[in-house]
């Protein structure tokens, strides 16, 4: 780690609040402990950590692209995240298709449907993001986002059935499955970004990443 002195009068100001450190509490570990932590020994070499944590000394701030050419973990994730937003729209837009075919076959209005499709997708934001929170608090992160990738896999099946029965009800059904997921999915994979990083100034570079990520795969 780094031993890190602080001057016990010295104000330490987070966003509007100002806090005075308090010399008998212990200083909270830097980012590249918990690094460490979740990838059981950093992908780095030592000279790599050595040079990273040398640039933050002198302010250099760390780039896009020897973040992503240097952390492995960090891409692993970049990659996913991409995957499973783009999978999410792929089936969104095949599933106004699929009520578009179903209505225009039994020569009906589809307006409602997709507004129905489009309120499940947008419900279980609301609903079930703060259970996500909880259970990125109070369980390992990494095994959240396995199990809820596998459940996420599982629900993509049901969208095959649905489009094989020719049923609108079922499409809703995976539908409001498959945006559960992502809503409990979402605090653990916002949170987990800085245990993939070593220090500050990555995790800065990582998130405007991560927030580049999203943008892209929303519009």
């Amino acid at each position: 780690g780094i031993n890190t002195v602080v001057d016990p009068a010295e104000n330490v100001s987070y966003g509007a609040i100002d806090q005075k450190i308090d010399p008998a509490l212990p200083l909270s570990p830097p980012i590249h402990i918990d690094h460490e932590i979740i990838n059981h020994g950093h992908p780095y070499s030592d000279a790599v950590v050595d040079t990273i944590l040398a640039e933050n000394k002198t302010g250099r701030r760390v780039s896009y692209w020897s973040l992503m050419k240097d952390n492995e973990n960090f891409r692993w994730y970049l990659m996913s995240y991409l995957v499973t937003h783009a999978g999410e729209w792929f089936t969104y837009v095949a599933c106004i298709s699929a009520i578009e075919q179903i209505h225009s076959s039994n020569n009906t209005t589809s307006r409602t449907s997709i507004s129905i499709l489009v309120s499940l997708r947008l419900l279980p934001n609301a609903l079930f993001t703060s259970i996500g929170g909880v259970l990125a608090d109070l369980h390992d992160r990494r095994s959240i986002m396995l199990l809820l990738d596998i459940l996420g896999a599982l629900v993509a099946l049901l969208f095959l059935l649905a489009y094989h029965w020719r049923s609108i009800t079922a499409l809703y059904v995976a539908t409001a499955l498959q945006m559960t997921v992502a809503a409990i999915y979402e605090p653990s994979r916002s949170s987990i970004v800085s245990m993939l990083v070593l220090d500050e100034d990555s995790l800065k570079t990582a998130i405007t990443i991560s927030e580049l990520a999203w943008s892209l795969m929303t519009s």
